[in-house]
């Protein structure tokens, strides 16, 4: 069996929030380091593969969708899409933690998913965003 993968093939995300677990909430992790690969543009919004590094764990690599529609709900066109998907990378760590965690970031997400199942996220990728604006200027 691959890592990240569970043994019905499906991703690890899919059982703890694909099927309606909405009792997900943030956990106490430490934050990964976070360096973004090339934003390529698809037929409906962007990609980007990313890699994490948390201290002490080996660096883990997750690939993220953004539409165009959920661009525009979250930064309203205001940051890159690379700024909306980093941003939604960290929200998603702090809630799902290291692949090895008891959940565990999964290896493949689209921003849509997350804000269907993560409270709040739409504001908390707004904060980030916002966060790294600040630590840029």
């Amino acid at each position: 069996m691959l890592p990240g993968r569970l043994a019905s093939g499906g991703d690890p995300y899919d059982d703890h929030v694909m099927q309606g677990d909405k009792d997900i909430t943030p956990r106490d992790h430490a934050r990964p380091l976070i360096e973004l690969g090339e934003e390529v543009e698809t037929a409906s919004g962007w990609r980007t593969t990313a890699e994490l590094r948390w201290p002490d764990l080996p660096a883990c690599e997750v690939t993220v969708t953004l539409s165009w529609a959920d661009h525009d709900l979250i930064s309203g066109g205001a940051a890159a899409p690379s700024e909306t998907m980093e941003a939604a990378i960290a929200v998603a760590a702090a809630w799902f933690g290291p692949p090895e965690g008891p959940v565990g970031i999964p290896p493949r997400f689209d921003v849509s998913t997350l804000r269907r199942r993560i409270t709040d996220f739409d504001a908390a990728v707004t904060r980030a965003i916002r966060r790294r604006s600040m630590i840029d200027d």
